[in-house]
């Protein structure tokens, strides 16, 4: 790094004990602080300055000629320090009156401690300005000559106002050219930023707001908050003010809660068999399902978890989610097809958890008795709530047959005979032999004739007439 820098009047003693020369190279030191007499003792010489000889002191003003030059140095240094560096070995020594040890006389010389900086011509950088203001700018000092794009040839000048200008300096060192763009501060930047209303949903608290800091030198919020970000965790009214080149600049809004809505897809359901649910969503909203479909309702026919995002204009979102199952369960609670050989009637039943019951022989309740063959239905609600439904083919035979043939010692069974209410048994004569009724019958016995017989049998509302023969 090229230091330059005009030290100013530091002056060197004529004498003979100044090995100062004003010609490069200086005896020099660099460091990160000011060399104090301590750090000068410790550090290079070990050597108190007050204990220079009388007459010795750098008192004499008139016969110095200030130094000025040039000088590399390895970077991040603070301050320069001129003076006679020399090895200890390369300067004289000297016993003071009163002194019981040796000193090192009239070689020891500081200068001054000096700044170190960059060489450069502006202390100011491309910054925002207020457009309607002036403006004071200056170039660094410790040179010779000014001369700024405006005219003015002093370090200290009034822009006025936004543009870019241009300062020339220059000094020993030769002549440098800085220049600076001071842009008008946007003071609608905040307006921009905040807008003096805000609408959020619920689930957008705390919401992050931002303000613009780029060209400002604090923002402090009416919450407390000190900085560019501050958050909002509930409707109200707010503010912030900017401290802006333009002077403070504050800003108010306010923040209210803006409704969400309310999708409302019902309790998890079961489906009859054979059934569809139709689900809606709010036409004012929106919409998303969770099969992709965007429409306002949605047919269900399986089993599936079905999910609706609503989004209001203002966007905010709510979801409602339902479980839709299938009834599964086959319906056989009547039996097959059923055919009774001999049979007068036939029950059938249906379990107490149905209801709303409704048979095709017209009976309401669990049970019904049929008395025809033909087929047989009912509908009923089961305890899912959905509708069901059977059928049954029913088919009634009866035996209704008389024997032909009949040994006298085994009487008549006439159990099979359902439908009996009574009859007769006639010989070849014409003549009542017997009295049939239902079940066993003590005829024909061992007194009977064998022979030929006939019979009339009161079936039901019906008569059946037969012949029959009794043998031995």
């Amino acid at each position: 790094r090229l230091i330059c820098d005009n030290f100013g009047m530091v002056f060197v003693p004529d004498s003979p004990y100044a090995v100062l020369s004003d010609t490069p190279p200086f005896p020099i030191a660099f460091s990160n602080y000011p060399i104090t007499g301590d750090q000068r003792r410790i550090e290079y010489f070990d050597l108190p300055i007050s204990a220079h000889a009388q007459g010795l002191d750098l008192s004499d003003t008139m016969n110095w000629f200030p130094l000025r030059g040039g000088f590399t140095a390895s970077g991040n240094e603070h301050y320069l320090g001129l003076g006679n560096f020399d090895p200890l070995w390369l300067l004289d020594t000297t016993r003071l009156p009163g002194w019981q040890q040796d000193f090192y006389s009239g070689s020891v010389i500081f200068a001054d401690d000096v700044s170190v900086y960059a060489l450069k011509a502006l202390a100011h950088s491309d910054s925002a300005v207020c457009a309607s203001g002036l403006v004071q700018a200056r170039a660094y000092g410790g040179y010779d000559h000014y001369l700024w794009s405006t005219g003015d040839t002093t370090a200290h000048v009034t822009l006025p106002g936004p543009g870019t200008y241009w300062v020339e300096v220059s000094n020993w060192c030769g002549t440098q050219r800085d220049s600076i763009t001071l842009r008008a501060y946007d003071t609608l930047a905040l307006e921009q930023a905040i807008p003096s209303q805000l609408s959020l949903c619920q689930d957008q608290f705390p919401y992050r707001l931002y303000a613009p800091v780029a060209d400002v030198d604090s923002v402090v919020w009416s919450t407390g908050v000190r900085g560019a970000e501050a958050l909002v965790y509930a409707p109200g009214s707010y503010s912030l003010t900017a401290y802006t080149p333009c002077g403070p600049q504050t800003r108010a809004f306010s923040v209210s809660l803006s409704p969400s809505p309310t999708p409302n897809l019902g309790a998890d359901t079961t489906l009859c068999l054979g059934t569809v649910l139709l689900l809606q969503g709010n036409a004012a909203n929106a919409r998303l399902w969770s099969t992709g479909s965007t429409n306002q309702s949605l047919s269900v026919s399986s089993a599936a978890r079905i999910w609706l995002m609503e989004t209001t204009p203002a966007g905010c979102s709510a979801s409602d989610t339902v479980q839709v199952w299938v009834e599964q369960r086959q319906v056989d609670f009547l039996p097959a097809d059923t055919a009774q050989a001999n049979a007068l009637s036939l029950t059938l039943s249906l379990p107490t958890t149905l209801s709303n019951i409704q048979w095709s022989t017209g009976s309401t309740g669990v049970y019904t008795t049929v008395y025809t063959s033909g087929q047989v239905t009912y509908t009923a609600t089961d305890e899912q709530g959905c509708r069901i439904a059977e059928t049954v083919n029913v088919r009634l035979g009866l035996q209704e047959w008389m024997p032909s043939l009949l040994h006298q010692s085994h009487a008549l069974d006439l159990s099979h005979l359902l439908r009996m209410q009574g009859g007769e048994v006639y010989n070849a004569m014409g003549q009542v032999v017997a009295r049939l009724k239902p079940g066993l019958n003590n005829w024909p016995n061992p007194s009977t004739a064998p022979g030929l017989y006939t019979y009339r049998l009161q079936l039901g509302n019906q008569e059946r007439f037969g012949k029959m023969v009794v043998v031995e």
